[in-house]
């Protein structure tokens, strides 16, 4: 049968990721590969074909036995669209714990706090320790959905950054390789520099909310 250029390509999800490597649990269901990490902070969805060469429009269309295409064939706009989902989602949750406007208030706040001591952070954002004994006190002294609220739209503040394993750093390799795929040494060293950026900036604000737990409970 011929693929149907109207029709939207079905994208599965081929590995499913809670928290970050090494994992200390995982299993294969369904054809779907499922994992759990033991760094306990945020978590990935990669889909089918992902990795793979884009196929050209014309084996799309004309090749019978081919598979359906992939994330990779997708309009870029399609694939900024879905990666850029998930912080949208966290978003909108803010916005029901603290209300749209505190919510989109916080969200702009949020990117320059998740990263206090850069040498461009305005001089009203309090340091890391501070921040985290902040949030612990939001735990102790409000009602829940603040926390709540305050803590998935800095983590959609975080994931926005423009770091390769975040979705800001994704969206931006989307829109900067926008009509062909970025050579592998050049996807294996944005990688890299990622990892490099983002990992430490993980560890940083675990050390800070654990030692600002450690302070207060």
């Amino acid at each position: 049968m011929l693929y149907q250029p109207f029709r939207a390509p079905t994208i599965g999800g081929e590995g499913h990721s809670l928290f970050f490597s090494p994992a200390i649990i995982q299993f294969r269901f369904r054809g779907v590969k499922y994992r759990i990490g033991i760094i306990p902070m945020g978590g990935s969805v990669r889909f089918k074909g992902e990795r793979d060469k884009p196929k050209r429009s014309e084996d799309i269309l004309f090749a019978a036995d081919m598979g359906a295409p992939g994330f990779v064939d997708l309009h870029p706009i399609k694939r900024v669209a879905i990666v850029a989902a998930g912080c949208v989602m966290l978003v909108v949750l803010g916005s029901l714990c603290l209300g749209p406007w505190e919510s989109i208030r916080s969200l702009g706040r949020g990117f320059f706090q998740v990263i206090p001591f850069a040498p461009w952070t305005p001089d009203w954002v309090p340091s890391g320790r501070e921040l985290a004994d902040r949030f612990v006190s939001l735990l102790q002294n409000q009602p829940f959905r603040v926390a709540l609220g305050v803590l998935v739209v800095k983590q959609a503040a975080f994931n926005l950054l423009p770091l390769p394993p975040l979705n800001g750093g994704a969206i931006l390799t989307y829109l900067a390789f926008w009509r062909r795929q970025p050579p592998e040494w050049a996807s294996t060293m944005i990688a890299y520099v990622g990892v490099l950026g983002s990992l430490p900036l993980m560890g940083y604000w675990a050390i800070q909310l654990a030692g600002a737990l450690q302070r207060q409970l």
